[in-house]
């Protein structure tokens, strides 16, 4: 096995993955670039990429916050839109309200819903459609998906959702209960995109002007240039964070997180879905749920892969299949197959699945005291497959807020350097190769001496070399352990059993490398860091059997 990946680049083949072979390709046409009123009279812009052939085609529509305001529209790179128009689609992509060239204010996923619902409509008038509509579009391209399919817009026929989660409390900002800041980075990173858009005149570029959008583009270039000025003269900063100013405002769940989440949805969508992820993305959870919750034809496809991640896969087959299949009427047998499509780390190979959470079987490893004189970690833990028969010490750590666990990587990487700060249990060499296969989760008995605390678990596999590179992780905050929405505090030096959720997985671990177990108060800078120091204590004797509980195949 790979040192520092479980993948070996196998690419994922099907019988049919170039989905439209046979198909008459045609060539593009010239971008149309329009703007489209919605319900309440704010324009949106919307670019249309369609052949350059006589008739009428299916539409997929995405709805996109990412565009940079320094670059004019018609010098960006469409190029899998191309990909999209040459097999017989008319592809529409639409900046969402308040981004872009679009008008507006932006409120993330807040108003998509709608302004899909209205711009899918507008496509179904247009001359070159026929009627039929998809969604496609992968992280917010993906989110703003279900908003819009819950309202069940005539013509929409089916969708593609990659990478996108399903919580935007528990799954984006504060997974629980504690502030992210990976995407409070990017939401930092986004509102500077919000700033005035292009405008080619005021930089002596007229050979930029596109005629059919130039006086919307002044006219929203003043809009944000006026708001740009009220938030310095306001004391706010250059830039429209109003979104941002809301999460911070709310760092318990409820019906400020509730209205805008894409589980919200779920009940009310009857469009066939295909969810797209990866083990080692943030959102695999969502797109997991978004799999499991949503009562309507459905696939499932995962790999080995971060964010946005394909190698190995031809993503672009996929869709198109997909499409194919339930806008064009093709029938390529796609519905046929199971529904879960899964890479399987370690023995680097696709398999199907007939659902989530795959057959598997249940094994508990059990937190227990380590030889005395730890040298690798603050306790040298063990993993054992035997609980504690006896009373055993608990294992003692500290959180000084000024002294931080750093974060070191995500996932799929060797954290060894981090592991010097934390308690850690590890496993004997295994004695034969191990399939965890499905959900991951940790049933943790801890006190601290104050009022709340912040654990952190990472399951690392550990190879005969000695890296320690993390494959699933999970947090808590303690006082979230019931509810997120209603939290409660501590009582100093009383026991709590906590459960963690940690990451699903689907990897071999082969003979002679161990598991890993790594808890920690803090993890820093992937989460803001708890401001209130603590001394902490975790049991694992015969009355507070702490255990990794495993999905093994």
């Amino acid at each position: 096995m790979n040192r520092t990946s479980p993948m070996a680049g196998q690419q994922m083949k099907s019988k049919d993955l170039s989905a439209s072979w046979g198909v008459q390709l045609h060539k593009p046409r010239e971008v149309d670039r329009t703007y489209v009123a919605v319900r309440d009279g704010t324009k949106l812009y919307v670019e249309v990429y369609r052949p350059d052939s006589p008739g009428r085609f299916p539409a997929i529509l995405l709805m996109n916050p990412y565009h940079n305001v320094s670059v004019p529209p018609h010098s960006r790179t469409k190029s899998n839109h191309i990909e999209f128009t040459s097999r017989g689609y008319a592809v529409v992509e639409s900046e969402v309200r308040g981004t872009g060239i679009s008008e507006g204010k932006f409120f993330f996923l807040r108003n998509d819903g709608k302004d899909g619902y209205d711009i899918i409509r507008w496509i179904r008038d247009q001359p070159w459609c026929d009627g039929n509509v998809g969604l496609m579009g992968a992280s917010y391209l993906g989110m703003d998906q279900f908003p819009i399919a819950a309202r069940n817009p005539p013509g929409l026929k089916a969708m593609f959702v990659g990478v996108a989660g399903a919580d935007l409390y528990g799954d984006m900002v504060y997974p629980g209960g504690i502030l992210n800041t990976m995407i409070l980075r990017w939401a930092v990173n986004h509102a500077a995109h919000l700033l005035p858009p292009w405008v080619p005149q005021l930089f002596d570029m007229p050979q930029e002007i596109d005629p059919r959008i130039y006086e919307m583009q002044e006219k929203i270039h003043c809009q944000r240039t006026q708001l740009m000025i009220k938030q310095a003269l306001e004391g706010g900063g250059l830039y429209d964070n109003d979104f941002l100013k809301e999460w911070i405002s709310h760092p318990t769940d409820g019906p400020f997180w509730r209205q805008d989440s894409p589980y919200n949805f779920f009940k009310s969508i009857r469009t066939p879905v295909y969810c797209q992820g990866g083990w080692f993305d943030f959102f695999i959870a969502g797109t997991i749920r978004s799999f499991v919750e949503i009562d309507a034809p459905k696939k499932l496809l995962i790999g080995p892969w971060f964010h946005g991640g394909k190698e190995g896969c031809d993503l672009l087959g996929v869709q198109l299949r997909w499409f194919d299949y339930w806008l064009k009427g093709i029938q390529n047998g796609i519905m046929e197959e199971p529904p879960v499509r899964v890479f399987v780390m370690g023995k680097d190979e696709w398999r199907f699945e007939d659902g989530w959470p795959p057959k598997s079987r249940t094994m508990r490893l059990y937190l227990r005291r380590g030889e005395p004189n730890p040298r690798h970690s603050l306790n040298d833990g063990l993993l054992s497959t035997k609980p504690a028969a006896a009373d055993e010490e608990p294992d003692r750590i500290s959180h000084d807020p000024a002294n931080l666990v750093p974060s070191v990587a995500f996932r799929n990487a060797d954290i060894r350097r981090a592991e010097r700060a934390c308690l850690t249990y590890t496993t004997e060499p295994l004695s034969k190769d191990i399939e965890l296969n499905g959900n991951v989760e940790l049933l943790l008995n801890a006190s601290t001496n104050a009022f709340d605390v912040d654990w952190f678990a990472k399951l690392t596999r550990v190879i005969p070399e000695g890296d320690s590179i993390v494959i699933s992780s999970g947090v808590l905050r303690a006082s979230h352990r019931r509810s997120h929405e209603h939290p409660q505090k501590l009582v100093p030096g009383r026991v709590y059993a906590m459960r963690i959720v940690m990451s699903p997985l689907c990897i071999l671990i082969p003979k002679g490398h161990r598991l890993r177990l790594d808890l920690a108060n803090s993890d820093f800078p992937h989460f803001a860091p708890n401001l209130v120091a603590s001394d902490n204590e975790v049991y694992h004797d015969a009355r507070h059997r702490s255990c990794l509980i495993l999905s093994v195949r």
